[in-house]
């Protein structure tokens, strides 16, 4: 019924593939360009003879990065005092310039937030910071040059503290004791031990959290569906695909299990794509009515509101269109057996690190993708139906696939935290996935990990809780 409107389908949509690969090829190549002129910024400090002066705020932020090791307390306009646990990790997207630092107050509590770097305080305003929420969660403004302004306004009326970084701290100078740093006097075992830990806490936080739904009475197959098609998003549409998966339920693809093998895939793009709003994007214009015969001869589902897809900066090959066809493709070959059963059978039929293999789709889904919806989705969905059915096998085996399993693409975002925090980056200590997610870990719980003096605290080895 469905087959020669698919393949027609098909073969419309992989020759518009490959003639947008080649439009996107110089814009993508422009944009590196472009990305590594930035980073090319002068770092200046000059000496007038009255010491040394910052003359642009990439030298400010150089300067910030190495704060925890450069001063001992940082003293803030209105009398307050912290110490730098860690400065944050630098932002390259809009907002404030450092995100998730880490300060201890003069009674030992912890707080977490951004820090915004200027050279002066009044350049708050002048930026028109004190006008934008994107800076709302502030929590330390820090200068260069001496202020009478103690506090810096915020769009929430809360007011960010201003605090004057010296750029005359000597490390050296025994009266002026550097901070220690988080990880002081660890080596590179011992921290890669403890990463080991957090990574397998972050896949049990998943799995439990999976486990919580079916323990609810929540259908397997919708609850890792959702969660598939959420891994897709990437972090800009996350919560459109999520949206999607709820408005064309996985017991909707499964009523096209009888259609023959070609058809599935373009008829599971229809009825998502015109669900999604997407059809536009994915087919040249004469193809479109096809995609919208094939959704209205499967019965179109109940109109929900469109899902808003954020398109501002996403990668031509991560755009929701893509990503869709890349979800269609591999949702179509679980239709007859069910998805939690195929991804239970693909765990059973191969060794656990090469589950990610099945999980391509190319050239929308490539093996990068594919090993992040093992390691974040199928392995811990596997592991909580293990514990969920009493199956002690699916289990284990499902744990030991994510421990052996090998490191995904890295993220830019931690590998900056990472060199922050003074744990080595390359490939060989951050070789699985179970220590980067400990990286990840860590990253998103660090102020809980601390003690009163900013130190970590040895965390206990995850074996003996029980996932039951």
């Amino acid at each position: 019924m469905l087959a020669t409107d698919a393949c027609e389908v098909h073969t419309a949509t992989m020759n518009a593939v490959h003639a947008r690969i080649s439009d996107w090829a110089p814009t993508i190549r422009q944009t590196a360009v472009g990305r590594r002129a930035q980073q090319r910024v002068p770092f200046r400090i000059s000496d007038n003879g009255d010491g040394p002066r910052l003359e642009n705020e990439a030298a400010l932020a150089r300067l910030w990065a190495d704060s925890p090791r450069m001063c001992d307390v940082l003293e803030c306009a209105d009398g307050s005092r912290y110490k730098i646990a860690h400065p944050g990790v630098q932002n390259s997207a809009a907002g404030p310039d450092f995100r998730g630092a880490v300060l201890v107050d003069q009674d030992g509590r912890r707080m977490t937030g951004d820090v915004e770097l200027h050279l002066a305080a009044r350049d708050w305003y002048s930026h028109g910071h004190h006008l934008d929420a994107n800076y709302n969660g502030v929590v330390l403004h820090v200068v260069v040059n001496r202020t009478a302004h103690e506090t810096s306004r915020q769009a929430s009326r809360m007011n960010a503290p201003v605090a004057v970084l010296s750029t005359t701290s000597n490390p050296d100078n025994p009266t002026e004791p550097a901070a220690k740093g988080v990880f002081d006097g660890w080596d590179r075992d011992r921290i890669g031990e403890q990463l080991d830990v957090l990574g397998d806490r972050r896949f049990l936080d998943r799995s439990r959290g999976f486990r919580m739904q079916l323990d609810a009475g929540a259908d397997a197959d919708q609850t890792v569906y959702e969660s598939l098609m959420e891994a897709m998003g990437y972090t800009s549409n996350t919560k459109p695909f999520r949206q999607l998966a709820g408005a064309v339920p996985y017991s909707t693809l499964r009523r096209l299990a009888g259609e023959p093998a070609g058809a599935l895939a373009a008829g599971v793009t229809a009825l998502l794509a015109d669900a999604g709003g997407l059809i536009e994007h994915i087919a040249p214009p004469a193809h479109r009515s096809q995609l919208v015969r094939l959704a209205r001869k499967l019965g179109r589902p109940k109109r929900t509101a469109l899902p808003q897809w954020k398109l501002f900066r996403v990668r031509p090959v991560n755009h929701p269109a893509q990503r869709l066809q890349g979800a269609a493709g591999l949702l179509a070959r679980t239709v007859r057996t069910g998805l939690s059963a195929t991804l239970v059978g693909y765990l059973a039929a191969d060794s656990p690190d090469r589950l990610a293999k099945n999980l391509q789709e190319p050239p929308f889904i490539g093996a990068g993708r594919a090993s992040e919806i093992a390691i974040n989705v199928a392995l811990p969905f596997l592991h909580a139906l293990g514990c969920a059915g009493g199956d002690a096998s699916l289990r284990e085996t499902s744990m030991a696939g994510y421990r052996c399993a090998a490191a995904a693409t890295s993220y830019g975002s931690s590998t900056r935290f990472a060199k922050g925090m003074g744990i080595p980056t390359d490939r060989g200590f951050l070789a699985t996935a179970r220590r980067q997610q400990g990286l990840l870990h860590l990253n998103k719980h660090l102020p809980n990990l601390l003690d009163s003096r900013g130190q970590f605290r040895v965390q206990p080895d995850v074996a003996s809780i029980s996932t039951e």
